[in-house]
């Protein structure tokens, strides 16, 4: 029906969105620019600590409108002195998570008491990446307004635990293309390692991301950018075409070598 149809595809785009821009309205700082060095030196506090921190995820359940609702509450603490930030992080975690639940509700408010089966919001949370120069914890979405099916979203809640800031995608992307200058282009790369050429063209806007060992980590959620039946597609973009030999980024480990 075209009256549950559009929202769910609208919801695919501004639950990502609203996730994005979360840890601006909490008021975290974007990660420092970075200072270039010559090499990666790794401090013995380093070498020695991880974990950086331990995070727990405890579940919630509830309802809005007779749809569930399950969800976690999200608590972290640092495990070594010298990681910086957990408490503001832990903070803009759940600031992200709400703004998802919040964006569903809203959606869910335009379908509610149609015919058809209930919707329902779930949302977990892992830790995926958790050592000195760098914490991540990855948030799964499901969020279905009664339809056919409902749609699975991936996004990245990233901490620098050496400076205490929240890093975000715009952050990141600005700091890759002030060092690699008129000539990098990450729309290429984004769409060159892609796995689905026969897809059409994504951008920035339409993805999650955060830095894995690796290289980048992409993450299109369920009917963001590709057909629904794709579901998340996830992929990775090495370093070396996003980052020049000898670049300090500020979001990548030490131990990385970037």
């Amino acid at each position: 029906m075209p009256l549950r149809r559009m929202p769910l595809l609208a919801l695919a785009s501004t639950l990502v969105a609203a996730a994005a821009a979360a840890p601006a309205l909490a008021g975290v700082a974007v990660a420092d620019q970075p200072t270039a060095v010559t090499a990666p030196v790794l401090s013995t506090a380093e070498r020695g600590c991880s974990p950086a921190a331990r995070f727990t995820f405890t579940p919630r359940t509830g309802t809005y409108k007779q749809a569930p609702i399950r969800t976690q509450s999200v608590a972290g603490v640092a495990l070594c002195p010298q990681t910086a930030g957990v408490p503001g992080f832990v903070t803009s975690v759940r600031v992200n998570a709400a703004a998802q639940l919040t964006t569903w509700k809203r959606a869910w408010d335009t379908v509610a008491g149609g015919p058809g089966p209930l919707g329902s919001f779930e949302r977990t949370n892992r830790t995926i990446v958790n050592i000195p120069g760098l914490i991540v914890l990855q948030g799964d979405a499901y969020a279905d307004l009664g339809g056919a099916h409902g749609i699975s979203l991936k996004t990245y809640d990233i901490l620098n635990p050496k400076t205490g800031s929240v890093v975000t995608t715009d952050g990141m992307l600005v700091e890759m293309q002030t060092a690699g200058g008129p000539n990098w282009n990450f729309e290429r790369e984004l769409n060159a390692w892609a796995p689905h050429g026969a897809y059409p063209a994504v951008d920035r806007s339409q993805v999650s991301m955060y830095p894995a060992r690796a290289g980048m980590h992409i993450a299109v959620g369920m009917c963001q950018a590709y057909a629904c039946a794709a579901g998340v597609v996830e992929y990775t973009i090495p370093w070396d075409r996003l980052v020049g030999p000898g670049e300090d980024m500020s979001f990548i480990p030490n131990a990385w070598g970037y």
